[in-house]
């Protein structure tokens, strides 16, 4: 970081930085010919998460399990810019912005088609109104991130350390199919 050709405490710089510089959602309801299709977007931009996910299986120490993305390391033979030499001697323990991602994203969070059946044969049925459909809650997610989930917060709703990810759990992938019926 500061020039002198010598990588040391003097190079430690702050990095990254987890609130986004843009965020918001859009939901609308599109009918036609007794057909509803609501969807409701969500994202943000701008703001980077700090991968503790990456940091423990990319570190080439040989103390625990590693990801597959180890096969591309640095070797004489591949002196590959991306994944790290390993070092069983130890060093690679040091946070930098090898572990730092961008955590833009935008997500469908819910999207629903349904079908409201016409009034010819409510009326046989004896029915005031008649719904059937089907509903996905986070279903498309797209991101550059390699987490699981983008949308992270390691230690809950603290808002000192959001942007932190250690293998949060990611949300729920939900398809429901249902049936409102009304008399």
């Amino acid at each position: 970081m500061n020039g002198d050709g010598v990588i040391n405490d003097n190079d430690r710089a702050i990095i990254g930085n987890a609130n986004p510089k843009f965020f918001g959602g859009f939901n609308n309801t599109f009918s036609f010919r007794g057909f509803e299709l609501n969807i409701f977007v969500q994202g943000n931009s701008g703001n980077q998460i700090l991968n503790y996910g990456s940091f423990d299986l990319l570190n080439l120490t040989g103390g625990n399990n590693q990801s597959a993305r180890v096969l591309d390391r640095w070797t004489p033979t591949n002196p590959s810019n991306t994944i790290p030499r390993a070092n069983a001697a130890g060093g690679s323990r040091i946070l930098s912005s090898f572990q730092v991602e961008d955590g833009s994203y935008l997500r469908v969070k819910n999207i629903s088609l349904g079908y409201n059946l016409p009034k010819t044969v409510l009326s046989r049925l004896a029915l005031t109104s008649a719904k059937i459909y089907v509903t996905a809650q986070n279903w498309i997610t797209l991101t550059k991130y390699n987490g699981y989930d983008p949308e992270v917060n390691r230690y809950g709703s603290s808002s000192l350390s959001q942007g932190l990810d250690y293998g949060g759990y990611p949300a729920a992938k939900t398809v429901l199919v249902g049936l409102n019926l009304k008399f």
